[in-house]
C-alpha cells in the first residue's frame, strides 16, 4: 500500500518503535505513528478501510482472503 491515501480521523494512535517487527506501515503526524500492523495472524490498522475507497475495499478484501486461511469450513 505504498503511497496510498487511507481515511485518517484519529485523535490518538501508537508511536513507530524500530525495534517492534510487527509494525508494517507508518504515517508521520508530528512524529511516525503505526498505521498497519501485523503479528502471526491478527492484523490491525489504525486508519478507517471502510471510508478510504476503493484502496480499502481492496484491504478489506486482503483481510478476508487471508483470515479465510486460518477458518476451517
Amino acid at each position: 500500500y505504498k503511497n496510498q491515501s487511507f481515511y485518517f480521523s484519529n485523535g490518538y494512535g501508537v508511536k513507530m518503535n524500530e525495534q517492534i517487527s510487527y509494525s508494517k506501515a507508518d504515517y508521520f503526524h508530528e512524529t511516525k505513528w503505526i498505521a498497519i500492523a501485523e503479528n502471526k495472524n491478527i492484523f490491525g490498522v489504525q486508519f478507517h478501510p471502510e471510508k478510504s475507497r476503493e484502496q480499502g475495499i481492496i484491504l478489506l478484501n486482503n483481510f478476508v482472503s487471508i483470515s479465510s486461511k486460518y477458518l476451517k469450513c
